[in-house]
């Protein structure tokens, strides 16, 4: 991964912990449903994934880092009625999963 692609995803990462800091004050009270709980644990598994490859592109970092994009993808994301701090979590996370690129095969050394 060169340097580029790196910065861009540490940016990417720090920029869904900044979302994950907002105050929730500013709940929305929406009334549709919300998998914010199913969603979150996803998103930080994705987020520690992708730290961990950035950091260190080896076949083993690149195989979670598929297993975690995998399993976030795989979700179905609700946030109707999410407050606006796990709608602003959300879209970090969704925004990081967008920036990752991988090779079609992790290399095997």
């Amino acid at each position: 991964m060169n340097m580029i692609n790196r910065l861009f995803a540490t940016t990417l990462i720090l920029s869904a912990f900044f979302f994950a800091s907002c105050d929730s004050s500013g709940d929305d009270g929406g009334s549709g449903e919300c998998n914010f709980s199913e969603v979150d644990p996803l998103g930080k598994a994705l987020t520690e994934a992708i730290t961990n490859y950035t950091t260190e592109d080896t076949p083993t970092n690149c195989n979670a880092l598929k297993e975690a994009l995998s399993k976030f993808n795989a979700v179905t994301i609700q946030s109707e009625g999410c407050s606006d701090a796990e709608k602003a979590t959300i879209e970090g996370y969704k925004t990081a999963a967008a920036g990752v690129t991988l090779p079609d095969e992790c290399p095997t050394k």
